[in-house]
């Protein structure tokens, strides 16, 4: 028999309120809604980041006029790395949330409230995350 969310809230305490999305999530579900997709965007931003630096590095007197330092490329790599990182392992944790519904005997609405998911995601693409992923999981969980 599916659950419904409102089952759900009601067996949650009384005093138990959703978290409000951070700022991180609210980023990442905006580049996530762009035409473009995320790692465009983020190579975008990178570029223009680094640019800033070495410009803002040439003004100062740093480094001389129109030359490029490659270590100036850390700063932005350390800020839109990990952000790539994060909206490709929530994209592709959403796109298995009506997977784990099912599982979880969640109705449609329930899916919906678990991941933010309007459709479904084929089967094919699914698979093959879930492959990448186990993957992904091997590699590191070898070299622990």
């Amino acid at each position: 028999m599916p659950v419904s969310t409102r089952d759900l809230n009601e067996q949650r305490s009384p005093g138990a309120a959703l978290a409000r999305p951070s700022l991180i999530d609210r980023w990442l579900r905006f580049v996530q809604r762009q035409r473009a997709p995320y790692w465009f965007t983020y190579l975008i931003l990178f570029i223009l980041e680094s640019a800033l630096i070495h410009a803002l590095s040439w003004l100062d007197g740093w480094l001389p006029r129109f030359t490029f330092e490659p270590l100036l490329l850390l700063f932005p790599l350390w800020l839109w790395g990990p952000l790539t990182i994060l909206t490709w392992l929530n994209q592709t944790a959403t796109s298995v949330v009506p997977d784990f519904g099912r599982l979880l005997e969640l109705d449609e609405e329930g899916v919906e409230r678990a991941g933010g998911i309007h459709h479904h995601a084929d089967a094919r693409r699914a698979a093959e995350r879930r492959v990448l992923g186990g993957d992904l999981c091997a590699a590191f969980c070898t070299h622990l």
